[in-house]
This record gives C-alpha cells, structure tokens and sequence, in this order.
C-alpha cells in the first residue's frame, strides 16, 4: 500500500488556478483525476512496481517541492490512531459550494426568513480569518466570471441564497452569478473577519449577517456550527433528498432507485462494476 500511496501521490501534484482567485474548468476533474491515479497506482504495486519510498519529507517530496518545506502528520497506517478509516471522517456538502460557504448559506436563508431581499439596503457579514482568505479575499470572488469561481465566493453564495432561498447546481448552470440582482447585492456587501470567531474555530464556526433595510431598520442572522456538527452531517432523508435533486433531469427514477440500491448494499457487492454501469451515461 506504501508503493501504490507514493505512486498515486507524486504524479497527482497539480494546480487548478489560473491566476489568483480564478479557477478554471480542472477543479472539477481534479477529484477523480486523484481517484483514477490511485486506482492505477494500486493496480502498479499489485504488479510488484515500486514507487518513492519518501514521498512526503523526502529531498524532492510534497513537503519541499509544494509548502516550503512546512511538513504534516500523515499517519501511514491502516486507520488513524482513533480507529477510524479516512473516508468516514470525511463529511457530504449540503450545498454545491465551497466547505467555507456552506454556514454562510445556511444563515443567509434564516435572514431571508426576516428580510426580503428587495427589502436590503446593504449586507454585513461576519466571519472568521480562514474562511475569509478562501472565500472573500481575491478580488476575482467579488467580480465574477466563472461557475468556478462563483462556487468559491462567500459574496456569492449568501446573495443567492437571500435571493432565490436556495443555491443549487441550476444556479451556476444558469449563469446566475452574472444577473444583476445578484451583482448589486454583492457591490451593497462588506465582510469583516472577528478576532472572536477566528479564535474559535475550528471547534466552532460562526457567521453572523446583519441586514441595513431600506426602511432604516436591520435584521440579523447568526448560526454556528461546530466539529460534532459536521461529523454529524446530514440525515439519510436529507441526503435522499440531495441526490434527486442533483440527479433529476440526468437518471430516470427507475435507474436512479436501482443505483441506490447498489450503494445502499455496497459492503456485501461482488463486483462494484455493476455501480459503474449504473451511472454511466
């Protein structure tokens, strides 16, 4: 596993920024890309092909040629120390964007529950330091010109929220970051980091959004998040619910039942080819 680990990781070294901010059409081929190598790789090592064995902290590993030498802990083992595999500590988005925009989403659609958006005058939101330098700091993230940068911005993603109670994937499909409700929303917004919340995180996560109303008076909306929050993550209905959303239009409700099925009876499958032909278009 070691051979294929360094065979999958070394070759796999790629950017999807163009210029600061602006990403181009990779970011959505990056993930698989990741997937196909490490499949690859795993069928090299089968095979007895032997890769870096320092592919992390040795003299030409990730650590130097990509941070600098800054280095991370990366446990080689079968399951990290507390006994859990790496792929269930990882959490499903409940909106199409970045993980940073996901709180900001949510409590842009509880202020939506106090303030109708012809009702805005001008928006305030409130965040953390990281999640600033992801999602708001590039000027590309406050003039967009892409779906892949649009599902990056924090401006973004809470203007549409307040603007449509929703952000989904038909919003980038119909070019909704280039309107002009939604670009007069974003040029009436100011974001400003708090030490307070940055200091809390990453146990806890806030967002706080205060709206100036044309008639004089504010609405404010603040929601946190925390780690337990997101292991959680969502219930089996909500993800049902997710799935036929992004699906509808793609898999007819015979084939979509039938790749659930599959998935849904995953660990006893002998062969996860049949998964395969289920979403192959």
């Amino acid at each position: 596993m070691h051979h294929a680990l360094s065979l999958a990781v070394v070759p796999n070294l790629c950017t999807y920024q163009t210029r600061a901010g602006e990403l181009s059409m990779w970011k959505g081929c990056a993930g698989p890309n990741g997937a196909r190598n490490g499949v690859f790789a795993a069928l090299l090592a089968a095979e007895g092909l032997s890769g870096p064995y320092e592919p992390f902290g040795g003299e030409f590993g990730i650590w130097k040629q990509a941070l600098g030498g800054m280095s991370y802990d990366v446990p080689l083992g079968s399951c990290y120390e507390d006994g859990k595999w790496g792929i269930v500590q990882t959490n499903i988005k409940t909106h199409p964007v970045r993980d940073s925009c996901q709180l900001p989403i949510d409590t842009a659609l509880e202020l939506r529950q106090r303030a109708k958006p012809e009702e805005i005058a001008a928006l305030r939101i409130e965040t953390y330091r990281s999640a600033w330098e992801g999602a708001v700091k590039d000027r590309e993230l406050w003039a967009l010109k892409t779906r892949e940068t649009a599902d990056h911005s924090m401006l973004f993603a809470v203007a549409c929220a307040l603007a449509d109670g929703a952000v989904t994937p038909a919003s980038f499909e119909q070019g909704r970051f280039r309107d002009r409700d939604i670009l007069d929303l974003i040029g009436h917004t100011t974001v400003d980091v708090v030490d307070e919340f940055s200091k809390a995180t990453p146990g806890r996560r806030n967002c706080r959004i205060t709206a100036t109303l044309k008639s004089g008076g504010t609405a404010t909306a603040h929601r946190v998040v925390t780690l337990a929050d997101i292991e959680r993550g969502m219930s089996d209905s909500e993800l049902l619910r997710k799935f036929a959303a992004c699906t509808a239009g793609v898999f007819e409700d015979e084939r979509a039942r039938a790749f659930l099925d599959a998935a849904a009876a995953l660990e006893r499958i002998s062969d996860v080819g049949r998964i395969v032909d289920l979403i192959r278009l």
